[in-house]
């Protein structure tokens, strides 16, 4: 029997151990690798002065590989020497083709470059220095570059020193010194020569190591550095304004348009003659319209002033001429921000851009009104602001919803208590506020509940016509008003001995809210929930605007000084911030 028990169970433990045979499941494997590769030794060793070799050996304790090498060995000073490199196992091996020049410190800075071979973990701070001369050069430089505006460290930026001279042009030459930020924005520089130099940073998008000023992002010191000793805590603030020469690179006439075009885009323009024209919607051009009373023959010598977003003008000459036209009137057409479906308050500032010069503004015509049958017009005492081209339309309603909806609440009610076949239009008349105008139409009794917090505004044809003479068809935008207990404020208090100062409230994007100019208290209302922060851009000359700089004049931005923290903003809730820098 027991012979019998100790047979069967033999049956199913073979039946089992063909079963996962018959079902092998994959290797799970160890834990991942994320232990770097360790240097154990070089040859030259490191540090070797009087360096006359062509070829170095790295031994490191694993297999490793040098797959993602080339875009990250950086060797300093920037010299013109080509290399290959082979993988042996655990030795990496760089042979050079040509010597290295005498007297020199050569640093090569491996970065990310590399690896492990099993999980691509690169080795940490891996450098080479040698010298061909009889001393090591040891100086360093080192510090951060962050985003000016935001103040968030930029990585993969490269920060080189060129050597100073009178005649640098840092938009043609290499750095002699550089290397590239991590991902917290830090950056060094060691083995660096006696000397004087010039520090610029850069994004180096084309990976040319030179300074490419139309598109790639840029911080420099306007000073030069004289390094004696070390320098550890730079802090290089970072801008993306395109930074070439303002150039104008044509003009031509268009039939009824003269057309005249630069390289980037405008941030002021003039004209010496009367000319009606508009700066074009990509800003790279001034089109100037024909005078109704112009003759075709005639050409006119006009001087064109114009400026870019850093400060750079120029004046050019051009002999504005217009030939027969061929050509159909572009249509006349606006935006408006906000833009329709938005929240509005009584303090919202609407803008109002024109793709031509608008020659006739009837601001009568201008009202809120809601269903088409209540109208509010403006308030007379609006400041309406065009820009000088008179392309641009700004202004700020005063509107008052709340008294605006009582009188509508209070009409409605008073329509509606009275039968509508008794109703005349002397009683309609006696009942209506004297602010208030009505479009006769069929009455309908409707509940006071159902009074609406939205309102149309609407521009009617007519409000605006262009220097071509064509009218703008009307416009409707169609807004709801911020309801009090949905809101949030904020109580800024500021000490500072800074005279003048821009303050912007900023979203999560960085995005302005809202601006004030420099002021020691300032209330912040209709907030929606959410979380803001504060920036204020300091108006170090005192010139009434805060700079961008100019790094064609040698001129560093102004300061930026952000609060460190965002604030979290919750409905019908007040928050106060002491700030003071």
């Amino acid at each position: 029997m027991k012979q019998l028990v100790a047979s069967i169970l033999l049956i199913l433990l073979f039946e089992v151990l063909l079963s996962e045979c018959a079902n092998p499941k994959a290797p799970t494997g160890g834990p991942k690798d994320t232990i770097p590769p360790t240097l154990l030794e070089s040859f030259p060793p490191a540090e070797t002065i009087n360096f006359d070799e062509q070829e170095i050996r790295l031994v490191f304790d694993e297999r490793i590989t040098a797959d993602k090498l080339s875009s990250n060995l950086i060797i300093t000073p920037n010299i013109e020497i080509k290399y290959k490199t082979f993988i042996k196992k655990d030795e990496f091996v760089i042979k050079f083709e040509e010597p290295f020049p005498d007297s020199t410190t050569i640093t090569l800075n491996f970065f990310d470059g590399i690896t492990d071979a099993n999980e691509q973990t690169p080795a940490v701070n891996l450098t080479y220095v040698f010298s061909t001369g009889n001393f090591l050069d040891s100086l360093q430089v080192a510090g951060e570059v962050k985003n000016l505006m935001t103040a968030k460290p930029m990585e993969k930026i490269i920060v080189g020193l060129f050597p100073f001279s009178d005649t640098l042009d840092i938009f043609k030459t290499k750095p002699m010194y550089f290397t590239s930020s991590d991902n917290e924005g830090m950056f060094g520089i060691t083995n660096i020569k006696k000397g004087t130099y010039k520090l610029l940073a850069f994004s180096d998008k084309n990976r040319n190591l030179t300074f490419d000023a139309s598109v790639e992002a840029y911080g420099f010191l306007a000073n030069p550095i004289v390094l004696d000793s070390n320098v550890l805590s730079l802090s290089i603030p970072m801008i993306r304004e395109n930074a070439t020469e303002l150039l104008m690179v044509a003009s031509r006439s268009l039939g009824n348009y003269f057309d005249i075009q630069y390289n980037k885009s405008l941030n002021t323009t003039q004209l010496s003659t009367d000319f009606d024209y508009n700066v074009t919607e990509d800003l790279k051009s001034i089109r100037i319209y024909k005078p109704k009373e112009f003759i075709l023959t005639d050409s006119l010598e006009t001087f064109v002033t114009a400026s870019d977003s850093l400060g750079n003008s120029r004046i050019d000459t051009v002999f504005v001429k217009f030939n027969e036209n061929v050509r159909n009137a572009a249509q006349f057409v606006t935006s408006i921000e906000p833009q329709s479906k938005k929240k509005i308050d009584k303090s919202t500032r609407y803008n109002l851009s024109f793709n031509k010069p608008v020659t006739t503004f009837d601001d009568a015509l201008i009202h809120y009104s809601k269903d088409s049958t209540i109208s509010i017009l403006l308030d007379s005492t609006i400041n309406f602001e065009w820009n000088n081209t008179r392309t641009q339309l700004s202004f700020i309603s005063t509107f008052d919803t709340a008294t605006y909806f009582l009188q509508q609440k209070k009409l409605i009610q008073a329509r509606d208590s009275i039968p509508s076949d008794t109703l005349s239009d002397q009683a309609l008349s006696a009942i209506k506020d004297s602010t208030l105008t009505e479009t006769p139409k069929p009455r309908k009794k409707s509940p006071p509940s159902n009074v609406s917090s939205s309102i149309d505004l609407q521009f009617p044809e007519g409000t605006f016509i262009s220097i071509e003479k064509d009218t703008l068809q009307a416009i409707t935008n169609s807004y709801t008003f911020f309801k009090q207990p949905d809101l949030g404020l904020i109580f800024l208090t500021i000490a500072t001995e800074t005279p003048k100062y821009t303050v912007q409230i900023i979203d999560k994007s960085f995005s302005v809210v809202r601006e004030f100019e420099g002021q020691a208290n300032i209330k912040i209302t209709n907030l929606l929930p959410g979380d803001y922060g504060i920036r204020i851009l300091i108006d170090q000359n005192e010139d009434g605007n805060w700079s961008k700089g100019n790094i064609l004049k040698n001129q560093e931005p102004e300061s930026i000084y952000l609060f460190p923290e965002f604030t979290t903003i919750r409905a019908n809730w007040e928050n106060t911030l002491d700030i003071s820098f």
